[in-house]
């Protein structure tokens, strides 16, 4: 029984490490999208148009979010995660 354990929460570990990776390259790709809106001129843009623009940075907040949003995601599988493995180690320990 503790092997399967032990082995419930090296998967777990796993894929973690995994989510974590995951949002570490959606990080960057947010951060370099957010460098160029950054040099984009404050005044007499000259783009396409507006509306280019306008989609364009709509685009970029929408990334943001979603990298924000797959934080919060991660942050909440591993606090379920936790809670299910501190509650079966007090199981164990309660049963010794």
């Amino acid at each position: 029984m503790e092997r399967e354990k032990s082995a419930i929460l090296r998967h777990m570990a796993r894929s973690h490490l995994e989510l974590s990776r995951i949002l570490h390259y959606k990080s960057e790709v947010c951060a370099h999208m957010s460098g160029l809106i950054g040099q984009i001129p404050d005044q007499h843009p000259t783009f396409e148009g507006i509306e280019s623009l306008l989609s364009q940075s709509a685009g970029v907040t929408k990334s943001v979010t979603n990298y924000l949003a797959s934080l919060a995601e991660l942050e909440e599988a591993l606090a379920t995660n936790l809670q299910l493995a501190v509650k079966e180690l007090s199981e164990e320990d309660e049963n010794e």
